[in-house]
């Protein structure tokens, strides 16, 4: 039976028992957290999820247990885009009505799901409770996908509360549907320094706190990272932000059954730059009540990143590198589409394994994964894309010790949040040196390895690479790197150029490499760089 956390602390009380404040102190204990989006239970091909079927709570069960028993410690389920709340309450069905009624449209899969009672956050405690996986819920603090239908009789407006929908006076960009009259744009979202944004979001955590034996919460920062106009000041989203923390953690040690403790987890950009944009500071955070920092790329696994400067800047907090299903955006084979995964070269078991190796080398705690199932998602015209996810790594992203013996292969890609190729070109006067972080092997490694370079157009003239300073050899071998299986992907032989990299040029920490064209080359703009140890 289903008992809401409140009225179970209302029976407490009634009885006489005291509902103490959960223990503070010590680190979350988890090593590898899961990140289901709920949504791909529906637009996934999936072994429990047929496509045309309704949603139901077999589906959802079978997205939760499917990796169970992998060395999952902590499952974290994102119900919904966090404009309404994807559990069962008043608040979902006067969405529903509003929604029906302003529209004469019905409700999708996901809706009527709810409408019949379905409830994803009662199936996620449920189910994590029997594998003993800890259930959190990930709610996105300003999420923006669908926002360009907001208004509309149009099925997708459903997705847009009667509270955005109705106060285009709180929108970052008050004419976004005009500007930028349809896809994902980060300006869509609601601006936090107005206190009744602030105020909608914590009720809805309030419902969720309240209703569910859920042990934590995460605070989703990068769906989306901008929260602020830009006439808001820096200092002014710092205080706003820790300010809602302070919150929503008053609120879990409130709602904590007696005896147990909530933990809350902020997800957080891995390059501190960015920051600014959101108002946090991780030592702020921290102070505020943050127990664990989920270090994201936002959509994409990244090798380059802050990782070891955010750990001298809260070494109390368990601190976690996210892993996802995309290594890249390169869209060399596929045509750009609005919102999906195709087109993004996969992120490799291999790869996987070297960036979790160089995530606990600078300083994490443990693992998190985010989009893992999307490479279910496939694409009429690339069948073979389409693969079942690699739940066989989930145990070794446990391991460190396992990790730093795995061969390695590390790569900078285009993102779509920070590309840290940029969109500059090198020309024979303007050469570019690009900086890649290694944790090289807890082995001996001998003999030959190759660096590569891939370019936007094909590369009619001669182009030199040297790393750490020396310069190298040209190879004409530019085939896949220990057999990474989506090559294709990244570009043809006219677009790349391969150098025979002595493996005892790469040095632990900062590996420089700088790339440089003569004249009968023109201009080059790299898409893709990468080598491998094997």
């Amino acid at each position: 039976m289903h008992m809401p956390v409140g009225l179970v602390l209302l029976l407490a009380a009634a009885q006489g028992v005291a509902a103490p404040l959960p223990p503070r102190g010590g680190k979350a204990p988890f090593r590898l957290l899961y990140n289901n989006d709920a949504t791909n239970v529906l637009s996934c091909e999936s072994p429990f999820h047929e496509p045309g079927a309704p949603v139901t709570d077999a589906a959802i069960a079978g997205s939760i247990d499917e990796v169970a028993e992998r060395g999952v410690d902590a499952y974290l389920l994102s119900p919904g885009l966090g404009h309404y709340p994807w559990c069962q309450g008043e608040r979902v069905r006067e969405h529903y009505a509003w929604w029906t009624a302003k529209t004469g449209l019905e409700p999708d899969p996901y809706g009527r799901y709810l409408l019949e009672g379905g409830d994803w956050v009662r199936v996620l405690v449920q189910r994590c409770r029997a594998h003993g996986m800890a259930p959190f819920v990930s709610f996105r603090m300003n999420d923006v996908h669908m926002m360009e239908f907001a208004g509309e009789a149009h099925p997708r407006s459903q997705w847009a509360s009667r509270f955005y929908t109705e106060h285009p006076e709180y929108w970052i960009e008050p004419e976004h549907k005009t500007k930028w009259p349809s896809g994902y744009n980060h300006r869509r979202g609601l601006n936090w320094a107005e206190p009744a944004v602030r105020e909608h979001k914590l009720a809805m955590l309030t419902e969720l706190c309240e209703g569910y034996d859920l042990d934590g919460l995460e605070l989703d920062f990068l769906r989306d990272h901008v929260l602020y106009r830009d006439e808001v000041p820096e200092a002014a989203r710092l205080e706003i932000t820790t300010g809602f923390v302070r919150q929503v953690r008053a609120l879990l040690d409130r709602t904590a059954l007696p005896g147990r403790r909530r933990w809350l987890c902020a997800r957080v950009p891995l390059e501190r730059s960015r920051w600014r944009e959101t108002g946090l500071d991780v030592s702020a955070l921290v102070g505020a009540g943050v127990e664990m920092l989920n270090c994201s790329g936002w959509y994409h696994t990244i090798t380059t990143h802050d990782l070891g400067a955010i750990r001298k800047e809260a070494p109390g907090a368990a601190l976690y590198q996210e892993l996802t299903h995309s290594a890249g955006t390169m869209w060399f084979v596929a045509e750009r589409s609005g919102y999906g995964t195709v087109g993004h070269p996969r992120t490799s078991d291999t790869m996987l394994y070297t960036v979790a190796n160089l995530a606990y080398a600078r300083g994490a705690d443990g693992i998190s994964l985010f989009n893992f199932v999307y490479t279910r998602s496939g694409d009429r015209r690339l069948p073979w894309l389409r693969r079942e996810p690699p739940f066989q790594v989930l145990p070794h992203l446990r391991d460190p010790a396992w990790l730093a013996l795995q061969p390695q292969h590390y790569w900078l890609g285009q993102w779509s949040y920070h590309n840290q190729l940029s969109s500059s070109r090198i020309t024979a006067e303007r050469p570019r040196t690009f900086r890649l972080d290694a944790a090289l092997p807890k082995r001996p490694i001998t003999g030959q390895a190759r660096l590569r370079l891939h370019a936007q157009e094909p590369i009619p003239g001669t182009m030199r690479a040297a790393l750490n300073g020396t310069d190298l050899e040209p190879t004409p071998d530019v085939s896949a790197l220990l057999d990474y299986p989506y090559d294709a992907m990244l570009s043809d032989a006219p677009r790349r150029r391969a150098w025979v990299l002595p493996v005892d040029l790469v040095r632990e920490g900062i590996n420089e490499v700088r790339v440089s064209v003569d004249e009968d080359a023109g201009s080059v703009r790299v898409t893709w760089l990468d080598f491998a140890l094997p």
